[in-house]
């Protein structure tokens, strides 16, 4: 049986999370801000025990900002413990971005990659597999969502053509998993993040993009 959503915040729970927006159900929907705790913001509210986070380092989480990490590898990341998939949907709301490196990331060998992420100065990257990078908006705060071959920041689309070959290693937030290790962390603050299990319409995407923003 799964945990109250009452019981996981400091507050009353909305009559409909926004991970279920639409009637979509994610495989993981985590939502740092609000929680009543580190331990509670590491639980997966869509299914508690399945792919809870897994801290790595000594990540900081406050209630007002949620999980925030520093650009040093290794420091602040969070292990999802799924192996990503093209066509997994991924959303994360973050804020006070401040530093190149991965609000998302995973890397198989030299030319396997999944990642939201900052190199090269301002300029921000979406990859979904592959060495098939394409270029985004490049902001402090907002809304990324990626799956399938698009992308899209604010609930609006923003990258086409995305795909190659899948790593087959875990999904991690605030870095990026390699084997063995965790590189290229990111110095953000993470609201909330879901998966789903299939590309969703872009009328859905507008609406959990709208939803996370309003937390």
């Amino acid at each position: 049986m799964g945990l109250s959503p009452a019981l996981i915040f400091d507050e009353p729970a909305a009559a409909t999370p926004w991970w279920l927006a639409d009637g979509e159900t994610p495989l993981i929907a985590y939502q740092p801000k609000g929680a009543a705790s580190k331990a509670a913001s590491l639980i997966n509210l869509a299914n508690p025990g399945t792919y809870n986070g897994v801290e790595i380092g000594s990540l900081v989480w406050d209630a007002a900002s949620g999980w925030t990490g520093t650009a040093a590898d290794s420091d602040s990341v969070v292990d999802t413990g799924l192996v990503w998939t093209a066509n997994y949907m991924m959303f994360i709301q973050f804020s006070n971005w401040t530093s190149t490196g991965n609000l998302v990331g995973v890397q198989g060998g030299t030319s396997q990659y999944v990642f939201l992420a900052s190199y090269s100065g301002p300029t921000f990257y979406y990859c979904n597999g592959g060495t098939s990078f394409k270029t985004g908006t490049v902001a402090s705060a907002g809304n990324y969502a990626m799956g399938g071959g698009n992308a899209y920041y604010n609930g609006v689309p923003d990258a086409s053509g995305l795909g190659g070959t899948m790593p087959l290693l875990s999904l991690s937030i605030l870095g990026k998993k390699m084997a063995g290790v965790y590189d290229d962390c990111a110095t953000a603050s993470v609201q909330a993040f879901a998966v789903y299990s299939g590309v969703l319409s872009g009328a859905t995407i507008a609406s959990i993009a709208t939803r996370m923003a309003a937390l």
